[in-house]
């Protein structure tokens, strides 16, 4: 894991500051773009489902699925102009499991003249019932490196991670050791991971010791997760920064190439207050912390990383609903752009933002001027008809940062 240490001036700021730079001004209202909306007109139809998941590439394209009364589609936002990179035909299925590579190529899952698999564009990279396939039979999670190194997870605990079609790591019954003793795999997550061509993978494993305990613990490259400090990412063990708090699960994982690790889960506080988000080791935030006057609940609907260290978290509060909270490695979290509730403008025009819960968010790298896009999928003005739309968001300068404040402090729950 990386030393990017923050800048330790938490300090320099009094609780006002730490207040303005988390909420929204109450007299500016926040400027976005439709992408698309259920109902619109799309390829002869009328789109009729957008799905949550979506990906990013360094050409700042967006892509994203959608169906339409009879087809499903995988397109692509470039900024100004909605384009298709796939689409179904006949019976075959998209699964809503898409990687975007920095050329263009788009990689997911669907199932194909009655066959799950995996495809790049339209070249087949895996299929069921093949040798390669290994059992599997549906295929999660795909994911895809800028140079379209295709990784995804086969449904069946006696497989594992695939990348490029073959299967990778770890595999069910695979031993490495672990606080100087021999554990074994006994299944993995297969509902969550990532992979860089120089970091590895990301992946949950349940395993089990010499003695017959089984626990979760996250292994990046085959080895368990160290944190800052000596600790490792598993249950049951210390969570950095939180006396007598350990992890007790884990929900979400992002990798990036400088080896940056962002997690999200539980802790073995109490269900009110036991959510996290661990970036590099540290907590940002938990559970029943505040922020702008709102207090954090038990939902993290979804995060997202990018290459810069930049990352973006779907989170329910108490008061409001869903936030968007925005970040860095660097700084912490230091904005929250868009709250459930808010009056925002959508290609000028003033709606009212109603959030959404189904976890999609996605972020862009940050162009040459420090300046990356936020795509948020959410309703507006009342209605049920999904949107998709997007905003810009600086990065922090370290001027910036003097005058805005870390937020981390404030976002962390209260002890007596």
């Amino acid at each position: 894991m990386p030393d990017r240490t923050r800048t330790p001036i938490t300090a320099l700021c009094t609780a006002a500051l730490l207040t303005a730079a988390l909420a929204p001004a109450a007299s500016a209202q926040l400027a976005t773009t439709k992408i698309i909306q259920e109902g619109d007109a799309f390829a002869g139809g009328i789109v009729d489902v957008l799905r949550a998941s979506g990906d990013t590439n360094a050409l700042g394209t967006f892509a994203f699925q959608l169906d339409t009364e009879n087809q499903a589609f995988i397109a692509a936002f470039d900024g100004s102009a909605l384009t298709t990179l796939v689409a179904a035909s006949g019976s075959d299925a998209i699964d809503a499991e898409i990687g975007l590579g920095d050329t263009g190529d788009v990689a997911y899952s669907g199932n194909f003249n009655g066959l799950g698999g995996v495809r790049l564009n339209d070249t087949v990279i895996l299929e069921e019932g093949t040798d390669a396939a290994f059992g599997a039979t549906n295929f999660l999670e795909v994911r895809n490196t800028g140079s379209n190194q295709v990784t995804f997870a086969g449904l069946q605990e006696s497989t594992g991670f695939y990348l490029n079609g073959f299967l990778e790591f770890p595999v069910v019954g695979d031993r490495f050791m672990l606080d100087g003793e021999e554990v074994r795999v006994l299944r993995l997550d297969v509902q969550d991971h990532d992979y860089d061509p120089t970091q590895g993978f990301l992946v949950e494993a349940s395993v089990e010791d010499n003695f017959g305990a089984v626990f979760d613990v996250v292994l990046l490259n085959g080895q368990p997760l160290t944190l800052p400090g000596g600790g490792i990412a598993a249950e049951d063990r210390d969570v950095p920064g939180l006396t007598g708090e350990t992890f007790d699960a884990f929900d979400n994982f992002e990798l990036n190439a400088a080896g940056d690790v962002l997690l999200s889960g539980d802790t073995s506080a109490p269900t009110s207050a036991d959510e996290f988000l661990l970036v590099n080791g540290e907590v940002l935030a938990q559970e029943a912390g505040t922020l702008a006057g709102l207090t954090l609940d038990s939902g993290i609907s979804g995060v997202d990383l990018n290459e810069n260290g930049d990352f973006a978290v779907l989170w329910d509060t108490d008061e409001r609903d869903e936030v968007v909270l925005i970040g860095s490695v660097a700084a912490g979290i230091y904005a929250v752009p868009l709250i459930e509730g808010d009056t925002i403008t959508v290609d000028g025009v003033s709606a009212v933002f109603d959030g959404h819960d189904r976890g999609g968010i996605r972020i862009s790298e940050a162009d040459s001027a420090g300046v990356f896009d936020v795509y948020v999928l959410g309703n507006i003005n009342g209605t049920s008809d999904d949107i998709w739309l997007t905003f810009s968001i600086p990065e922090p300068t370290t001027a910036g940062l003097l005058g805005v404040g870390l937020a981390a402090a404030a976002l962390r729950r209260r002890r007596a």
